[in-house]
């Protein structure tokens, strides 16, 4: 019986595969596999370009001006908050710290890069979900719950984070729900399940509130996109 092969991946720190010979004839050479980081390299490097043309347009329908190694650090900005988001918990902690910082120091431009111009923003995302980015990092920050025992789905640390802030985190804790594992739907699960608890006015109305303010977040991205097609 022929063993199996392995594939060889040009670049990689594999061994060349292996193959044995069977009435004197070779088994057929493994066909390597394309190396396609020289087109990633490719691909990040255009990124690059329209994030900086982006940011340019963004601060420009802003009527904003820059010296141009402000605006460079800016852009740097931009560019590791495209990179780090869509990913997991430790991600967006990095993305809400960068935000955060921005926000702090140059709240002006921080509005400006999430204007939508001719069809397209700065940012990679919307202030709704830089808001709740920016939620889970001041979380941490704050030294509410440990960093690496939240959630490693990022919206089910912002879950976490709302629990906090409708006085059920305690009680989410003893329960086991602040976990690395635990899901966006596991933590949504709980709260139904205590739903008769959540009669507490004061909890009613900090829910209220946070379904509000999302509300409100969503609001404004709207009115974006309805002036930038003006």
């Amino acid at each position: 019986m022929l063993k199996a092969r392995e594939t060889i991946a040009l670049g990689s720190r594999r061994q060349p595969a292996s193959f044995t010979v069977k009435d004197n004839v070779p088994a057929p050479v493994a066909t390597p596999v394309a190396d396609d980081r020289a087109e990633g390299f490719e691909s990040a490097a255009r990124t690059a370009a329209e994030i900086e043309d982006a940011v340019r347009s963004s601060l420009r329908s802003a009527q904003i001006e820059l010296p141009e190694e402000a605006f460079t650090r800016i852009t740097s900005v931009v560019r590791d908050v495209s990179r780090h988001f869509g990913n997991m918990r430790d991600e967006a902690v990095k993305v809400g710290r960068r935000l955060l910082r921005l926000r702090e120091e140059h709240s002006a431009v921080y509005a400006a890069l999430f204007r939508i111009v001719d069809g397209r923003c700065a940012m990679p995302f919307s202030p709704a979900t830089a808001s709740r980015m920016c939620a889970v990092a001041r979380f941490v920050d704050e030294g509410k719950v440990p960093q690496d025992r939240l959630p490693l789905a990022y919206s089910a640390a912002y879950e976490i984070v709302r629990l906090d802030d409708e006085g059920l985190l305690l009680e989410a804790e003893k329960d086991g729900l602040v976990s690395p594992r635990t899901s966006r739907s596991a933590v949504l699960t709980w709260k139904r399940g205590r739903r008769p608890v959540l009669d507490d006015p004061r909890r009613v109305l900090l829910e209220e509130k946070t379904r509000l303010l999302e509300r409100l977040a969503r609001i404004d991205d709207e009115l974006r996109e309805l002036g930038a097609e003006a």
